[in-house]
């Protein structure tokens, strides 16, 4: 997501907001922030199962907010966040929603 011309369409806003919609996603944003991560570390810091962990590690991929870094280790895929911003005004809805 490089900003609000990436919202083309109402399908591109609506996953945006699922994505950050989600504590664990949110919690995710913030810790790949700070550093790229792998999955099992994302995974223990959050309490939760692997499966899980990569589900919201792919939505938030989809979304475009995050995006895979080659460390250098070809054993894992470390992830971190991309540059964004979210500005949500009347007028981006309108324009999205312009299609409906």
């Amino acid at each position: 997501m490089k900003g609000e011309e990436a919202l083309k369409n109402f399908s591109d806003l609506e996953k945006l907001l699922t994505a950050i919609g989600n504590r664990y996603r949110a919690r995710i944003i913030v810790m790949l922030s700070e550093k790229p991560m792998h999955v099992y570390e994302i995974m223990r810091k959050l309490g939760i199962s692997y499966p899980l962990a990569y589900m919201h590690i792919n939505t938030l991929r989809r979304a475009g907010l995050i995006e895979e870094v080659d460390l250098g280790d070809e054993r894992r895929k470390y992830y971190r966040t991309v540059p964004f911003r979210i500005e949500l005004t009347p007028e981006l809805l309108r324009r999205v929603l312009h299609e409906i």
